[in-house]
Order: structure tokens, then sequence, then C-alpha cells
């Protein structure tokens, strides 16, 4: 009878351990509306100096909302590496968050092209932040690189390879 109990106890303790592991890598809430304050970024392109940059958003009034049908509304244009105000408006678009790692889809600026945009995201008690790297971004446009125009591939692919470091925060408020 104690074999019996021990057991029990012990496929108690996986199960718990399995549960809470589970929660662990439960994706970080983004539906809401998120007020975008800063925007740091450090890269460094071939052939310049290594530049840290740290942007204060918040007199743009800049946002983004993220609905839970996977869609997404913002005032923002996100381009690589770079952030700024929407001068046409808002904009609605998709988002996807799998695998620790947030797919937002946007038309691309410089280049107005629709292209993907990893991040991955952070909750700091209230604020969220979204952190992209040049892995990222180097990812992103290998899984999308057979999507673009010739024009717009070789664009892209000498933006990306032109970086030799590039860390990007976005700092978000409730």
């Amino acid at each position: 009878m104690k074999n019996i109990i021990k057991h029990f106890l012990f496929l108690g303790f996986v199960l718990l351990a399995i549960v809470s592991c589970q929660k662990d890598i439960a994706p970080v809430e983004l539906t809401g509306r998120w007020n975008i304050n800063n925007l740091e970024s450090n890269f460094e392109v071939k052939s310049e100096k290594p530049s840290i940059t740290k942007i204060d958003l918040r007199k743009d009034n800049l946002f983004i909302e993220f609905k839970s049908d996977g869609t997404y509304t913002s005032n923002a244009e996100f381009g690589i590496g770079e952030i700024g105000l929407n001068t046409e408006g808002s904009v609605t678009n998709t988002y996807e968050y799998k695998d620790k790692r947030l797919e937002l889809k946007l038309i691309e600026p410089s280049l107005k092209t629709p292209i993907i945009l990893y991040f991955s995201a952070e909750k700091s008690s209230a604020d969220l932040i979204l952190i992209s790297s040049i892995s990222d971004l180097k990812d992103a446009y290998k899984d999308q690189v057979g999507t673009f125009d010739t024009l717009s591939n070789e664009l892209i692919n000498a933006i990306i390879n032109g970086y030799l470091k590039l860390d990007l925060k976005v700092f978000l408020s409730n």
C-alpha cells in the first residue's frame, strides 16, 4: 500500500512539474493598447563606428493595439531597425506569437514591401519590451526570401548584410 501511495505522489509531482514548465513557456500577453515610449538601438554597420541610440518617442503619441483575433492597429511605422510616426495615419495588419517569437507583418516603409519582422517579447511589471536582433532579422529574411521581387530581395539583402550588429528594443506601456 505504501508503494502505491509513493507512486501516486511521484506521479503527482511529475504532473505538477509538467504544468509548471508549461506556464513558464506561455507567451507574453500582448492583447491591448500599448503606448510606444522609447526605442534603443545598438548597431554597427560595416566601415562605421558602432552607434547606440536612445530615442524618446512619447511626444509622437505612438501606439500599437494588439487584438485577440491576430490583428494589430498602429500609427507607428516599423522598418528594418527603425520606428517612427506613420504620416499616412493608422494601419492594420496581422501578428502571430509562436515559439516565444512575435511575428509582426508590416509594410517596410523605405521599400513599400510587405515583410514580417521577428521580435521577442518581455514583460516588465506593466511594461512590454519588444526586442529584435540581427539574428531575428536574418531569420525573418530567410523565412521570406522567396516572397520578394528581385529588386526588393537585393535591397533587403544589402541592408541586412550591411549590419555587423543590430540590437533593437522598443519599450511600450499600457
